[in-house]
C-alpha cells in the first residue's frame, strides 16, 4: 500500500490535531501509536485499540499470533491522518512505527509518523520518494470446526434460497457437482426445475410437531441466516474469523455465483446486501488482498417506462500486476 498524508491548510487543524493516544507493546516490541477509537484486529474480530488489554492475542504482519505485553495511555497527542491507495485510512501519533519498503534502499526499513510525513508523503511530493507499506500476510485464525461446508455456504450466500427452504437457482452444473462431493452423508442435492435445485435427505425427517427438518437449515437458523432475502443476507462471525483454508472455500463458493471476471482482468463481486459487501471485503483482506467498494442503482426500462433497480455493491479485488 503506497500511503499519502494531507497536510493542506483547510485540513491542519483537523490532521495535525490533539487527540488522545494509547501506545501498545506487543510480544515483538513494537510500538504502536493509534488514536484511542481506531479498530485493531484481534483473535475475536475487530475492537477499538483502548478496550485491547494486557494478554490479548493480535495479529503480526506475517499472520501469526501475538500477545498484548503492556499498554500505556500516552494522553494526548499531535495525530497524523494516513490514507493508503485502496482508500483505506488510519489516525497514527508522530511516533507511531511503521515498516516501509524505499524503493531507492531496495529494502525494508521502520520509520515514524514524522518522517512519512516529512519525506514520504505523496500528497505534496509526488516527483519525490514513495513509500510503500506491505499488506499482511494470510491472518491464521486456526481452523474451526464449522456446521456447514464453507463452499456450500458461500453458494447459498450468492445464489441461495433460504428464507422459508434450502434450494439453489444455478445453471452450472460444476457448481452442483462440487456441493453433491462436499454434503454431509444422508443429504442429496435434487432438480425441481431448469436451473432449480433444492438440497434434501435422503431420508426425511420430522419434528415432535409432525413437520419435515433439514439439518442444514437448522444450522442456518443458528446462524441467523435462515429467513433472510438476499439484502440481508451477512456472512457469520465464525466463518470470518475460520481457518485459512476455510475463508478461501467460502470465497471460492461466493465468487462461483456472485463473481465475475472482467475483460481488463479485474476481479469483481456483486452483492445487494451492504453488510455482505464488507464482509467479503474482510474476507479477502484477511487473506492479504485489498479491495475496493462502490455502489450503483442500475436502470432499464420496462414496457418503455424508465426504472430503477435495487442498489448494488461492488466489490474490487485489487492485485498485484
Amino acid at each position: 500500500m503506497i500511503p499519502k498524508t494531507f497536510p493542506n491548510k483547510f485540513q491542519q487543524q483537523a490532521l495535525q490535531s490533539i487527540k488522545r493516544f494509547i501506545l501498545m507493546l506487543t510480544g515483538v516490541r513494537g510500538g504502536k501509536g493509534l488514536w484511542e477509537e481506531e479498530p485493531v484486529l484481534t483473535s475475536k474480530g475487530y475492537v477499538p485499540i483502548k478496550d485491547i488489554k494486557v494478554g490479548d492475542i493480535l495479529f503480526d504482519r506475517n499472520g501469526k499470533k501475538t500477545r498484548v505485553t503492556d499498554i500505556f495511555n500516552r494522553g494526548l497527542q499531535p495525530c497524523y491522518s494516513v490514507e493508503f491507495n485502496d482508500g483505506k485510512k488510519i489516525i497514527a501519533d508522530s511516533e507511531h512505527l511503521w515498516v516501509i519498503i524505499d524503493p531507492h534502499r531496495r529494502g525494508e526499513k521502520v520509520i515514524k509518523t514524522e518522517e512519512l510525513y516529512t519525506k514520504y508523503n505523496c500528497y505534496w511530493n509526488k516527483k519525490g520518494t514513495k513509500a510503500t507499506i506491505p499488506v499482511t500476510k494470510p491472518i491464521d485464525f486456526g481452523e474451526k470446526k464449522l456446521p456447514i461446508d464453507p463452499y456450500i455456504l458461500g453458494v447459498l450466500l450468492g445464489d441461495g434460497s433460504i428464507t422459508n427452504s434450502c434450494s439453489l437457482s444455478i445453471g452450472d452444473k460444476e457448481i452442483i457437482e462440487e456441493i453433491e462431493k462436499r454434503l454431509p452423508g444422508g443429504f442429496k442435492v435434487t432438480q425441481k426445475g431448469k436451473f432449480d435445485f433444492s438440497i434434501v435427505e435422503s431420508v426425511r425427517r420430522h419434528n415432535r410437531f409432525g413437520y419435515p427438518e433439514n439439518r442444514i437449515t437448522e444450522e442456518l437458523k443458528k446462524l441467523g441466516l435462515f429467513g433472510k432475502k438476499s439484502g440481508d443476507k451477512f456472512v457469520p462471525k465464525e466463518y470470518l474469523l475460520s481457518g485459512i483454508k476455510q475463508r478461501l472455500e467460502l470465497i471460492r463458493g461466493m465468487m462461483d455465483t456472485d463473481g465475475y471476471v472482467c475483460k481488463n482482468k479485474d476481479i469483481i463481486f456483486y452483492t445487494i446486501s451492504e453488510k455482505m459487501a464488507k464482509n467479503f471485503q474482510f474476507l479477502i483482506e484477511s487473506l492479504g488482498g485489498k479491495t475496493r467498494i462502490s455502489s450503483k442503482n442500475p436502470i432499464f426500462r420496462y414496457n418503455g417506462i424508465k426504472r430503477f433497480g435495487q442498489k448494488c455493491y461492488i466489490v474490487r479485488i485489487i492485485l498485484k500486476r
